[in-house]
């Protein structure tokens, strides 16, 4: 069984609409107001106490207004041991819980097989970490590879491949640089 009011508490409130309105259809709209109020300071901070002062504030109201309404809206909780408690919430939170400590253990177990634990999850970081350092040497070698091929020879003097164009000053990392040797090598843009 799962701890009934835990800290994180459930987003959804459900409310079964048919069975509410059938079981509130007697009320005001100020004791169905109480009624819902109470239900919804229940649900996120568990069954409040017995205790005119506390029910009175839950349901926004004087504690005249609510010695008024108290005996219209107490026979849908069951008072024991000095709270307020309602079984079809309890029922409804448990359920929540359930649902949440599911998912938080079947997203643990995910995490826990993503990642790998103990000696086969060291050897599959291992093999990641090799193949990231033989993917970043291959990156480097091909940049390196293009590096050398638009650098100019020593004492060479190479034809451009377009009769109209120039030999270029190539630095490495110069973006305008790059662009007019790209130019130059498909025939177009201005002079280079």
């Amino acid at each position: 069984m799962t701890a009934r009011y835990a800290p994180k508490t459930p987003y959804k409130f459900v409310l079964n609409l048919p069975a509410h309105i059938a079981d509130t259809v007697h009320l005001t709209a100020e004791e169905h107001g109480a009624y819902l109020r109470l239900l919804f300071a229940y649900w996120r901070s568990g069954p409040p106490k017995d205790d005119d002062r506390t029910l009175a504030r839950i349901a926004g109201m004087s504690i005249d207004e609510w010695a008024e309404i108290r005996p219209m809206v107490e026979p849908f909780f069951d008072v024991l041991h000095g709270q307020w408690l309602h079984w079809r919430l309890d029922e409804e939170l448990e359920a929540a819980y359930d649902a949440i400590n599911k998912a938080s253990n079947a997203g643990r177990a995910a995490a826990k097989a993503r990642w790998g634990k103990g000696k086969s999850g060291s050897q599959n970081n291992d093999k990641c970490e090799g193949d990231a350092t033989a993917l970043r040497s291959h990156c480097e070698s091909q940049f390196q590879m293009k590096d050398r091929e638009h650098a100019p020879r020593a004492g060479a003097n190479p034809k451009p491949k377009n009769p109209r164009a120039k030999a270029s000053k190539f630095v490495p990392g110069d973006f305008e640089a790059d662009v007019r040797i790209a130019e130059r090598d498909m025939g177009i843009g201005g002079e280079v």
